[in-house]
């Protein structure tokens, strides 16, 4: 994870959604889905649901299974239960639906 994930995770962490926004907008790996996956859920803790619509769609493009598999990948990729529920959270309030 490089280190703007970080920031990015201490921010969000700390409710500084602004902040997180900010962070992730320095993410950029192309054809990985989990940019996608931090932008989503920012923008539903900041309630851009419309904003976020176009980057659910990658999302949900790149990575079909995240409904069934979501906590499981997220758990791998950030390791802390705290911070998958967080993300979680925001994926939920961004149009995601529950994740299994």
């Amino acid at each position: 994870m490089c280190a703007c994930s970080i920031d990015y995770l201490i921010h969000f962490r700390n409710g500084q959604y602004d902040e997180a926004w900010e962070e992730v907008q320095k993410i950029h790996v192309k054809g990985l889905f989990y940019h996608e996956l931090l932008r989503v859920a920012v923008l539903g803790k900041l309630g851009r649901t419309d904003e976020a619509k176009p980057y659910l769609h990658e999302l949900l493009a790149s990575k079909p299974d995240i409904l069934k598999r979501g906590r499981e990948t997220m758990k791998k990729l950030l390791a802390i239960d705290e911070h998958v529920e967080m993300i979680c959270d925001g994926l939920y309030k961004a149009g995601m639906g529950e994740l299994e």
